[in-house]
């Protein structure tokens, strides 16, 4: 038999992390906000061992693929949680727009450009720019 000794990966024959119970606590973080490092470290995982799942599964390869989807549903889940509560403007608003602002720069990141404490976007410049040509 072989040695797996400085070999990556697991050694051939070892049981999958991959279970029903991983893949549902990981899920459950994901849905609560945790990024994706936590939920994985927290349950036993390497953030590497995550994203090799992610990727797997967003190839079709079983049983990643039905994880990918979970997952995918529960980063889903939590940015629509997000959202909903920044858009409430009760307590806890500004935490949940700064999260998203953060974690998702490109659909809820500041475009504007800054002028001293003032931030302008590219709308409101064009519109000061034609009001004062009046």
């Amino acid at each position: 038999m072989e040695s797996h000794i400085g070999k990556r990966g697991r050694p051939p024959g070892s049981p999958n992390k991959l279970t029903a119970e991983v893949a549902k606590a990981v899920c459950g973080l994901l849905e609560a906000s945790v990024p994706d490092r936590y939920a994985a470290e927290a349950n036993g995982l390497s953030e590497r061992t995550f994203r090799r799942w992610m990727e797997l599964g967003a190839a079709g390869r079983k049983p990643y693929a039905e994880f990918f989807a979970a997952a995918t549903r529960a980063r889903a889940r939590a940015v629509v949680r997000l959202v909903v509560k920044a858009l409430s403007g009760g307590p806890g608003s500004y935490q949940a727009l700064r999260i998203l602002e953060r974690r998702y720069p490109r659909y809820f990141g500041r475009s504007g450009a800054r002028v001293g404490p003032l931030s302008f976007s590219a709308f409101e410049g064009a519109y000061l720019s034609r009001s004062a040509g009046t």
